[in-house]
């Protein structure tokens, strides 16, 4: 299966998932109305223990869903997590965030916001409801016992559930069961309050009220947490083959299959044990099984180690020797001088008709990332000047970043910098930050603007929601002072932006339901590559059309940033199996003249990327 197909099982995981909680909670409520029924005698009573279970369970979803409103970085906090500075001189904490930042990168994916939990054991963890929100939570014994390879097997295998949708159906799975606990948990409430009651009365002064409610606290506390009993095996199932799949995944990306089973089998030496109090909460989301349970085979959220150790090395007797891994990468023959921003491809300034197979196999490579991919993003992060890399990773300095690229494609020079209004704007500190980077962002090359970017969003998700406001007015001033609409820095707003923004939703549209939308977008992308000729921008369109395989008409007037995004918002909403087709029709826009450039595919990345579909970057050898 590809990356959309995917993203549509879990949407149909997510289907039955309701369909089994509905199940549950008519089991639930069928006992709940045979104790009451017992416990008086009372029709009356028994619809409104009804009637209170739908409420009460209804009630801790809320809550829970509420709890969880802000995406990962709240069970990360639960977990205990501490947020590594993306600034941060540990060394091994660098490590890890380097090789976060490179499968980010290779991915085309917001770079996720990286927890460190306080557990000796080797673990980790995906959390969130899309790719904007997601972090990456490993516990201080990963970081500590692994390799370089085998914790870039870890973090493979926890990109995988972010890429293939399982993140959003394992916090479905929090709220639903604590829905059923809160049933239990109602009980044992019940229960309490009966035994204060009777501690303050003599036992001849017991009515039989008192008993009734003592009966049905019981009852609703076995009820609960026999529901919760079962709902731990429903979460057990569903999180197991799952497992499987990112295993695989991380074997494919990362080529190196001694990287994640050698973190196996450490784990297996060893423990992955989350200490946490709260731990068996979130023992669906772990790398490996997180808790100890007295019905492992019924309970284990994973597999058992050995069966994921010998699916990834067949030739395993069962023994936990040591073995040095391999670096699992490729040599894709790119020169790159450090520290000049300068690689020997030199950009995609004009890509030949012998090299178009690229456009359209970016759309493909989504979700299905290689060792070449990482080791393009690491030679894209090593090409950049140190102070750059420095600056992305402190707030100020991404800040000041995204301000100098702006200024940048306007093509402003140093001795202007104190005289551009727009940039009057930002803070005294920030326009001495921008005087500082401005140097080195002006003569960088093309094709690293991109990755700069995504370098620089997690520094920005730790602005205030002032700073924010702040920075955002700031940059949307930088980007109009000029009144032009250039096409970078509409990809630079839209990937900053967005990144910024939480999707819960998921799209549920046909592409015949958003077909002005449609046309909109691929009437925009026509006239990207092709801006004064109007007869290749129909036929670009036309090629658009004819792989869309849909009657659309082409929009006569240049869109504007406004309307551009109002398109995007709704084709967001698309289905998942629909959004290749859309993306596979606007990759012919950009081929339909034989040649592609800068500008095409990073408005077909940014559009991509507020699709929800992160598109990895473009390899020498595809274009």
């Amino acid at each position: 299966m590809n990356f959309f197909e995917h993203q549509d099982q879990a949407k149909r995981n997510t289907v039955w998932l309701v369909i089994l909680f509905i199940l549950a909670v008519g089991i639930i409520m069928a006992g709940a109305v045979g104790i009451t029924l017992s416990a008086t005698g009372s029709p009356g009573a028994a619809l409104l223990a009804s009637i209170g279970v739908i409420l009460v369970v209804s009630v801790g979803i809320a809550f829970k869903s509420f709890q969880l409103r802000k995406g990962g970085k709240v069970i990360a906090e639960q977990l205990g997590g501490r947020l590594i500075n993306v600034s941060t001189q540990n060394s091994e904490e660098s490590r890890l965030l380097n090789i976060v930042e490179e499968m980010a990168i290779a991915s085309g994916m917001v770079v996720p916001s990286v927890y460190v939990i306080d557990s000796d054991g080797i673990n980790a963890f995906a959390a969130g409801f899309s790719t904007n929100d997601a972090v990456i939570g490993v516990t201080r014994g990963c970081i500590e016992q692994l390799n370089r390879a085998e914790l870039q097997g870890v973090v493979a295998h926890e990109f995988s559930h972010i890429m293939h949708g399982d993140m959003k159906i394992n916090l479905r799975l929090l709220c639903v069961l604590h829905g059923i606990l809160v049933i239990g948990l109602t009980g044992r409430v019940l229960l309490e309050a009966v035994s204060r009651g009777g501690s303050r009365r003599s036992s001849s002064k017991k009515n039989d009220g008192q008993g009734a409610i003592l009966l049905i606290g019981l009852g609703f506390l076995v009820v609960g947490y026999v529901g919760v009993f079962f709902g731990n095996i429903i979460k057990a199932a569903i999180g197991r083959q799952r497992e499987y799949l990112a295993d695989a995944s991380a074997v494919k990306f990362t080529r190196n299959p001694e990287g994640i089973s050698g973190a196996l089998k450490k784990i297996r030496s060893g423990n992955a044990l989350i200490e946490r109090a709260n731990a068996s909460e979130f023992s669906h989301m772990y790398f490996a099984q997180g808790v100890s349970y007295w019905f492992r085979s019924l309970m284990a959220t994973h597999p058992p180690i050995d069966d994921r150790i010998r699916r990834i090395d067949a030739s395993w007797t069962g023994t936990s020797e040591s073995i040095e891994p391999r670096t699992g990468t490729a040599n894709l023959n790119l020169s790159v001088e450090p520290g000049t921003g300068i690689a020997s491809n030199a950009g995609l300034e004009a890509l030949g008709v012998s090299q178009l197979a690229g456009a359209a196999a970016l759309v493909d490579s989504i979700g299905n990332l290689t060792p070449e991919h990482a080791q393009l993003a690491r030679q894209h992060i090593e090409s950049l000047d140190p102070a750059l890399r420095q600056a992305a990773h402190e707030m100020c300095g991404a800040c000041a970043l995204a301000y100098c690229l702006v200024l940048a494609e306007e093509g402003c020079e140093i001795t202007d910098l104190g005289d551009h209004q727009a940039l009057l704007v930002a803070t005294a500190f920030e326009r001495l930050e921008v005087a500082k980077l401005y140097p080195l962002v002006k003569p960088l090359a093309r094709h690293l603007r991109m990755p700069l970017i995504e370098m620089l969003l997690p520094a920005l998700k730790t602005l205030t929601k002032a700073q924010y406001q702040h920075f955002e007015a700031t940059l949307s001033a930088l980007i109009s002072a000029d009144g032009k609409f250039r096409l970078f820095e509409w990809s630079l707003y839209q990937l900053i932006t967005q990144s910024m923004v939480m999707h819960r939703s998921e799209g549920s549209l046909t592409l015949k339901q958003c077909t002005r939308a449609a046309s909109y977008l691929l009437g925009f992308m026509a006239k990207v590559g092709n801006k004064s000729d109007e007869a290749a921008q129909k036929r670009a369109f036309e090629a658009a059309v004819t792989e869309l395989a849909m009657p659309l008409v082409m929009p006569s007037t240049m869109p504007t940033l406004e309307s551009t995004e109002r398109a995007i918002a709704q084709l967001r909403k698309l289905k998942p199996t629909s959004k290749p087709r859309l993306l596979k029709a606007l990759a012919s826009c950009i081929q339909s003249d034989g040649v592609i450039n800068n500008n095409e595919i990073e408005v077909l990345r940014a559009i991509a990327e507020s699709l929800r579909c992160p598109m990895p970057l473009l390899l020498p050898q595809s274009i």
